[in-house]
């Protein structure tokens, strides 16, 4: 193998790992609300691996991930114990969706604004919402952990309340805040049309 292929390959497995590094970042700023406790997040994520980020980075990341996540409930707890609590609004069954597939539902944007790199617009929106309901959604829509993994997390984060949540109600909880991003979205773009 000559220099330049190992300079090279060096050099895309440190790209790779920088791309883990700020996928994972996005996460866990979009749980905490803060970029600064992230920063923090994504440090202790991925000095725990085994993995090397730069040789690995794929490896890396599937195991930086759960730790992140696990991370930032335990400092969600530590912010607010009862975080998880079920919110009143998830008791309610009904949903102004039926379906958790985005296309399906006919929020094709959504799941478009979902995908853009700086997601500004989701954080903003984010911080209008309980942290239960936006745990939940990172989780789902984010993180794309599953109902029954997104209850596991929160019947292992300890939380007061997290055992009383259903897979229906992380269900119900994640229609629901599709809808009132939805709502956001047709709100924001209502103020900017031309009159």
């Amino acid at each position: 193998m000559n220099s330049q292929y190992r300079g090279q390959a060096a050099q895309s497995g440190i790209s790779r790992a920088q791309g883990a590094a700020l996928e994972l970042f996005q996460i866990a700023a979009m749980m905490l609300g803060s970029e600064e406790e992230a920063v923090a997040l994504v440090e202790d994520a991925f000095a725990g691996v085994q993995a090397d980020p730069c040789a690995d980075a794929d490896a890396a990341e599937d195991q930086a991930l759960p730790r992140l996540l696990e991370m930032a409930l335990r400092r969600l707890l530590k912010q607010s114990p009862e975080a998880f609590a079920i919110p009143p609004e998830v008791a309610d069954s009904a949903a102004c969706i039926d379906s958790e597939d985005l296309a399906a539902a006919g929020m094709d944007a959504i799941a478009a604004l979902l995908q853009e790199p700086q997601r500004g617009a989701i954080r903003d929106w984010l911080d209008q919402l309980t942290p239960a309901l936006r745990v939940i959604f990172v989780l789902r829509a984010i993180a794309g952990r599953d109902a029954g993994q997104t209850l596991e997390l929160l019947y292992r984060s300890g939380a007061s309340g997290a055992h009383l949540w259903s897979r229906e109600q992380v269900g119900i909880a994640y229609r629901r805040a599709l809808c009132s991003l939805a709502n956001s979205l047709l709100t924001s773009n209502a103020h900017m049309a031309p009159a």
